[in-house]
């Protein structure tokens, strides 16, 4: 197995001169210790819109494995939450690192204990609590807690951070933990290359492209054919890492690139401070993820990202400038073991940014059909099925003002324009009498806050909103506003109203709701006269949605020691539940994936006594009650009958 070697370069020094790295053997393993343990996810491993902050301890599949303390210390902070972390503790350490343990099943007791009483005493079941240095103390391998499920966890595992004392996410795979083998190098899955700037040109064309490496027999990668390019290229890597006995697809270390033998490109995804974790969203191409699902990382420094210390300085930003020739680029990827693999690949580079693949087109045959898209700057316009080889394009402007385009190329019977926005941002184009509307509103610059007004909606975008020019789109609907480019990701949230036709009377149970393509999610929102404004993370598409449905509540099992509920809700989801026996507030604790309450008593020597009620309110204030007491028996459910196979004589028969 080999060990970590480390990786720092000297772009991290100002982020790690401070640091005071622990002895050897200073932090224990927190599962297992002393055994083999499997991940289920590693450091900074790419999620939807942030960076993993820790590693994934796998548990077997199962909830209940001890949770040891990592070091000595106490514990600084303790929360229980429906959602996010679920259960989760934080131990401060005396070197000043902390170690963070999540998505547990439950505390020790003297810790439960601890957060029971506070939960009684503001009546909430979710709380997150501080206590001091001398409150929660533990030792180096005590046992804190028991493995579980909790919160967003998408199955059984502990979530495992350690945090500098700077307050850094630092991966805890470089502390030296026999518990993980890894001796597997990195799978590169795909590149993709893309022109940037419209004079530069991929194989003839203004298009993203991917591309599959061949593995070759000494386990290095290459791409089958040379590729042609004119002008300036971004590079992006598809790839994971595996580790020993588990077939995990997780995240690499570190991805290094050059260009005829010289580096153009290095970042190490090592130390991470929380606060940027975000920036992900300007680290991958955000607009491949949120279309596939795929996380390609990109080689290239965009521009507004200027944020993420992870980037070795580079003349170029990790942009390849290609002169004419041939060249060959090589993109190496590391796992936090130093297991590397690498694509060898070779482009021609040539001058000449207007080559046209010229082919025979439809000539009329078919209906033409436009299409556009965005990338970086310039607006590409797409006329599938011209009338002529060299139809053009005509770009409509406010006041009247006209531009005609020419293809800059055709392929594969589409004819394809490409304008700089930055001269203009057009209303709508027409190409052989066909014409399409595209919506553009304004030109946006970051560092400057921007209201756009329309017809019944508004947007109010801050000065750190965006990472870069943004050329917004607003299609209005009779009941929902899309705005775009979906493709484009946003820093902070941008503040949205509608004024959406609606009943005074239905305003209270209505809010603001996203579309993704397959589900809607609640936003909120609160309402001011007819207008509802909201907040959102995402460009897409928003609407207003009346839900006037109460919660569905369901028993499932009560007696003088505990009681049990389901509850659901169809539309806005559960915002809040309460029970009490009595008068008294009784805690209930939540899984939400489930949709389960159960209760949990501050004295476990007592009997519950009295009227049981359970009111549940979803996000749009329809509230269901539920109500019973103690003296009437919970139903047994019927013994459902089995027909079973006689294996010897054949048929079957019921059971009573």
């Amino acid at each position: 197995m080999r060990r970590f070697i480390p990786l720092f370069p000297v772009f991290f020094a100002s982020f790690i001169q401070a640091q005071t790295p622990p002895p050897p053997n200073y932090f224990q393993f927190p599962i297992l210790p002393g055994q083999q343990n499997l991940l289920s996810g590693s450091f900074a491993e790419l999620r939807p819109d942030h960076f993993h902050a820790g590693i994934d301890i796998k548990t077997q599949y199962r909830e209940g494995l001890a949770v040891h303390s990592a070091a000595a210390g106490y514990v600084s902070r303790v929360a229980v939450m429906a959602g996010g972390y679920g259960n989760v503790l934080f131990v401060t350490h005396p070197n000043g690192y902390v170690s963070v343990y999540g998505h547990l099943l439950r505390f020790n007791p003297r810790i439960a204990a601890y957060v029971r009483q506070r939960q009684y005493k503001a009546e909430s079941f979710e709380i997150d609590l501080k206590p001091g240095a001398d409150e929660l103390p533990v030792s180096k391998s005590e046992i804190m807690a028991l493995s579980g499920n909790s919160g967003s966890s998408a199955g059984p595992h502990l979530h495992f951070e350690i945090r500098n004392e700077r307050g850094l996410l630092v991966d805890p795979q470089r502390f030296n933990f026999p518990e993980i083998e890894d001796d597997v190098p990195p799978v590169i899955e795909a590149l993709a290359l893309r022109p940037l700037g419209i004079q530069s040109r991929l194989n003839d064309a203004f298009d993203r492209q991917e591309f599959s490496p061949i593995q070759q027999s000494d386990g290095q990668f290459v791409l089958a054919d040379t590729l042609w390019a004119a002008g300036t290229l971004g590079l992006e890597i598809l790839a994971y890492d595996r580790a020993n006995g588990t077939a995990n697809q997780n995240g690499l270390s570190c991805v290094e690139v050059h260009l005829d033998g010289q580096e153009v490109h290095f970042h190490a995804l090592e130390n991470l401070p929380v606060e940027y974790s975000r920036d992900l969203n300007v680290h991958t191409d955000y607009a491949t993820q949120r279309l596939t699902g795929r996380y390609f990382q990109r080689c290239y420094v965009v521009d507004g990202n200027d944020q993420l210390p992870i980037y070795k300085p580079s003349p170029t930003r990790g942009q390849l400038l290609l002169t004419p020739g041939l060249h060959q680029v090589t993109v190496t990827a590391w796992d936090t073991y130093q297991n590397k693999s690498a694509v060898t690949f070779w482009v021609r580079g040539t001058t000449d940014a207007t080559l046209q693949t010229v082919e025979s087109l439809t000539n009329g045959l078919l209906p033409t059909f436009l299409t556009q898209s965005v990338e970086d700057n310039t607006l590409v316009l797409k006329a599938q099925n011209p009338a002529t080889a060299n139809s053009p394009a005509q770009l409509f402007f406010q006041k009247s003002q006209q531009k005609t385009l020419v293809p800059v190329y055709r392929f594969n019977g589409e004819a394809v324009y490409l304008w700089d926005l930055r001269r203009g941002l057009p209303d709508s184009v027409s190409v052989d009498s066909v014409r399409k509307k595209l919506f553009f509103r304004q030109m946006l610059i970051p560092g400057k806050a921007q209201t756009i007004r329309g017809e019944n909606w508004r947007v109010h975008i801050g000065p750190r909103a965006f990472y870069d020019t943004l050329y917004l789109t607003a299609i209005p609907g009779i009941d929902v506003l899309q705005l775009g480019p979906v493709g484009t990701p946003l820093r902070e949230a941008i503040t949205v109203s509608l004024a959406p036709p609606l009943a005074d009377s239905l305003r209270k149970q209505t809010a603001a709701y996203t579309f993704n393509g397959t589900a809607e999610h609640f936003l909120g929102g609160k309402w001011r006269g007819n207008t509802l404004t909201f907040q959102t993370h995402t460009l897409g598409s928003f609407t207003a949605r009346t839900d006037t449905t109460p919660p569905k509540i369901k028993l499932l099992s009560k007696d003088r020691e505990a009681f049990r509920f389901y509850v659901d809700d169809d539309l806005s989801g559960i915002r809040a539940f309460r029970a009490t026996v009595g008068s008294a507030w009784v805690l209930m604790n939540y899984e939400a994936k489930k949709g389960l309450l159960w209760s949990e008593k501050p004295d476990s020597t007592a009997a519950f006594n009295g009227q049981l009620e359970l009111r549940v309110s979803d996000n749009s204030g329809n509230t269901a009650i539920f109500s019973t007491d103690f003296e009437t028996p919970f139903p047994t459910p019927k013994t459902q009958k089995r027909l079973v196979q006689m294996r010897r004589k054949g048929g079957t028969r019921r059971l009573k």
